[in-house]
């Protein structure tokens, strides 16, 4: 089964986002949000929503997911003090929007981020101490901000998730579907719709970060809201009051769609902010 799903972004494709972009994954929400559905649910349960009360994202646009054992290091670091993070989970046109624009960013489906086993940490000096003891190790000195959890390799889900819904809507034009970032590969992401695909072979669900503090430093990796599915709404009965069920089904739609629309507009407005935060220095040789 497919569903059909187009949502909010700049417009135009990967390529030409990338141009105006310079080191940063705005721009490119409704895709984002597709490729991490897609990724998900190639893991098999081998990736997990970060959910803590401590464990803060610097942005809206950071997807809250890393494998299960790195999440759980995490969290069990949070306990003593809250850590901000600004990049976990990455998509590949994620990595590819930073691999053009960013310093020493990976290469398309090279990044331990995209596997969801590396993070980088906007309060990295306070919180040392506790990511290491937890399980986490920094292994590029020259960038203290960005912490590595050992575990399976997912970076070729990563791929495999634009190679599926590539083929999915481009029947004329199909890739391999092997996980792999060959030039074929390559040359499709970059002509990747940033608005998203129109159809989509996993439901997209709202999984916002649980705790998003905007902070004013810019961060490159950020995940929106995901489009919110309105074919099952889950509303109150309407009781006495004669109005029905369907119409407050009707207006609960169309409340959500206008909120959608404008808080695009709002990233939009903000998307172009330059710069990238503690995570993206130099770091040639590493999978970042």
């Amino acid at each position: 089964m497919s569903y059909s799903m187009r949502g909010f972004g700049l417009g135009g494709d990967l390529q030409q986002v990338s141009r105006t972009n310079g080191c940063s994954t705005a721009g490119i929400a409704s895709l984002d949000a597709q490729l991490v559905a897609e990724m998900v649910a190639l893991s098999e349960g081998k990736l997990s929503r970060v959910e803590s009360a401590n464990v803060k994202f610097t942005s809206d646009r950071v997807h809250p997911y890393l494998i299960t054992a790195a999440r759980d290091a995490l969290v069990r670091a949070a306990e003593g003090g809250e850590i901000k993070v600004n990049s976990a989970l990455r998509t590949f046109a994620d990595q590819y929007l930073l691999h053009k624009g960013c310093r020493g960013a990976a290469i398309p489906g090279g990044s331990n981020h995209e596997s969801g086993k590396a993070i980088d940490v906007n309060n990295y000096s306070e919180r040392k101490a506790a990511l290491l003891a937890a399980g986490f190790r920094q292994p590029v000195s020259s960038n203290p901000a960005y912490f590595e959890y050992a575990g399976d390799d997912l970076r070729k889900n990563s791929v495999k998730a634009f190679q599926r819904l590539w083929n999915l809507n481009n029947p004329t034009d199909r890739i391999s579907e092997d996980g792999t970032a060959g030039a074929a590969t390559l040359a499709r992401i970059a002509k990747a719709p940033a608005e998203g695909f129109a159809t989509v072979p996993t439901p997209v669900v709202a999984t916002p970060p649980l705790n998003f503090h905007d902070l004013t430093q810019p961060v490159v990796s950020d995940a929106p809201p995901v489009p919110v599915r309105y074919d099952e709404p889950r509303l109150p009965s309407s009781g006495g009051s004669g109005i029905s069920s369907g119409a407050v089904a009707g207006v609960a739609v169309v409340a959500g769609v206008v909120g959608l629309i404008w808080w695009a507009v709002k990233q939009q407005a903000k998307g172009s902010a330059g710069g990238a935060a503690p995570g993206l220095q130099q770091n040639r040789g590493r999978r970042r």
